[in-house]
């Protein structure tokens, strides 16, 4: 690594000039999302589609056969967690299940 980029680097990545660039290394990052109402509709469609884009999602649904179909057809990306989201602590739980089983969310 250039030396100079050590001592003062940039804000932000757009900002390093295209020929030093290639003496960064970066770190690949793992985009994770928390999608709710994933059983059908627009929500299983963002299931699937980030999944396909690479993501980690975890998937909330009061269904809980629905919401494993989604997500076994989504593939291995897809969690799901059975919650009802107008309960509070059924949304605490769940999160700390998808935090736990993600590492993030």
């Amino acid at each position: 690594i250039d030396a100079t980029l050590l001592k003062s680097p940039p804000r932000h990545p757009c900002d390093i000039p295209p020929s030093r660039s290639k003496h960064i290394a970066m770190a690949e990052i793992q985009k994770t999302m928390l999608v709710t109402g994933a059983s059908s509709g627009v929500g299983a469609a963002l299931v699937k589609h980030y999944v396909g884009k690479g993501w980690k999602v975890a998937a909330l649904a009061r269904s809980a056969d629905k919401l494993k179909a989604v997500c076994a057809e989504a593939g291995d990306g897809a969690l799901p967690f059975v919650c009802d989201v107008s309960k509070l602590e059924e949304v605490n739980q769940a999160v700390a299940a998808a935090a736990a089983a993600m590492g993030s969310v």
